[in-house]
């Protein structure tokens, strides 16, 4: 279907490409997204449709979104028809579920017909193959989330719920049997408002390509990814593939969320039985962004995380006393401090945890024993150890230090 309320253009759309070479057929037209959403609504029998950025009564996005909250039994696939001024309508098209977008300005058969090829072969993989939709109803949907989740998260998940005696369980798991796994954590570098964006735009990115995947929401802040490729694929191009399919998806996400992701790869296996410590391989790399900063892809080969805490680097009763004393050196003992720790590298923030919380354990006792308290310091009810487990990279979290301490010693010494 050509949705647009130009008539030359649903006119040219419908004339000057070749459909049938393209094994496709134009059944319906409409002017606007409410006379095609009452065709879809009705007969629900469109494939795909063609459909322009602007139109009066409903645009492209408006329709996009009543199809997804509607929740088709068989939805069509969409390519958005955007001017230049457009993108950020087309980004939002994106989050809302579109295939593909086409210029405006280049509507001709060189520039649509790869596009239209596209969205063939991603109907055909639709109908072809049950990796990439789901023959099952809803509730397995969930049930297999669960079990994924309980399987990478917890350690003896399928010792307590005995998954090796469960028949819909074997049933599942068997289709993993004779490939390669690799088990990927996917991390936002920043707090997103809707984390289903995320994951819709993960989704439509693994959905192109021809690998067998599962996506799971591990937590609020973080997917995990399984991944399975041919048990014959050579080790050497598992990871070519690995590493091109993940180039491809941080650009995505980074151009169409405007966010980068933390990402850490697991050695491959080949026994469900292992995806537990796969899974916690994945996490501990993406979490190296920690110390090593935003945007990367961790792989085993490349990183070893150091998962032991580190030895404070100094001493922090001098720095105190000296805070008492009222001698502004604490400053430099700070950031000598602060420096030090910068220079520890491949560190997670649960590894470097002791050390800040010791920081924090040492100010609260000296607030204590100066009868004071963190009330006093902290313009926020939240507990310091809270607020620490928050922060995502090293160089924000010692912001943060730099800015409690020198709070510490103006409550003290507000003249100085």
């Amino acid at each position: 279907m050509i949705v647009d309320d130009e008539p030359l253009v649903r006119l040219a759309l419908g004339t000057i490409i070749p459909w049938r070479d393209l094994e496709c057929e134009v059944v319906a037209e409409a002017a606007d997204g409410r006379e095609a959403w009452e065709r879809i609504a009705t007969d629900q029998d469109i494939d795909l449709m063609i459909i322009d950025m602007s139109m009066p009564v409903m645009d492209a996005n408006a329709l996009l979104s009543k199809m997804k909250e509607a929740n088709l039994t068989n939805a069509p696939l969409s390519i958005v028809l955007s001017a230049h001024s457009d993108f950020d309508f087309v980004r939002k098209a994106f989050l809302l579920g579109a295939l593909d977008y086409i210029m405006k300005a280049n509507l001709d058969p060189e520039h649509i017909i790869p596009v239209i090829h596209k969205a063939v072969r991603k109907l055909k993989e639709n109908a072809a193959s049950s990796w990439r939709t789901d023959p099952y109803n809803d509730s397995d949907r969930k049930q297999r989330e669960i079990w994924l989740r309980g399987l990478f998260r917890e350690k003896d998940y399928f010792y307590s719920l005995n998954l090796t005696q469960d028949d819909s369980f074997q049933r599942w798991v068997s289709q993993y049997a004779n490939s390669q796994h690799v088990i990927v954590s996917i991390l936002p570098d920043e707090r997103l408002d809707n984390i289903e964006h995320l994951s819709n735009i993960i989704r439509q990115g693994l959905e192109s390509l021809k690998i067998p995947f599962q996506l799971i929401q591990i937590k609020e802040d973080e997917h995990a990814l399984l991944l399975c490729f041919e048990s014959r694929d050579s080790y050497l191009n598992v990871r070519a593939r690995v590493i091109e399919l993940l180039d491809s998806l941080c650009n995505t996400v980074k151009n169409f969320l405007n966010v980068t992701l933390s990402v850490g790869v697991a050695d491959s296996c080949t026994d469900w039985k292992i995806w537990h410590s796969r899974y916690i391989q994945a996490r501990h790399l993406a979490c190296l962004r920690f110390s090593e900063g935003p945007g990367r892809v961790y792989y085993p080969e490349s990183v070893s995380v150091d998962v032991g805490p580190p030895i404070a680097p100094w001493d922090y009763r001098d720095m105190m006393q000296l805070i008492e004393k009222g001698d502004t050196q604490w400053q430099q003992k700070l950031l000598a401090g602060l420096k030090q720790l910068n220079e520890l590298s491949k560190m997670t923030l649960e590894s470097s945890l002791p050390v800040y919380e010791e920081l924090i354990w040492n100010i609260g006792a000296w607030l204590h024993a100066q009868a004071m308290n963190w009330n006093q310091v902290l313009e926020t009810r939240r507990r310091p150890y809270e607020i620490v487990e928050q922060f995502m990279f090293r160089e924000d979290l010692h912001a943060w230090i730099e800015q409690l301490v020198v709070l510490l010693a103006d409550v003290l010494h507000s003249e100085k």
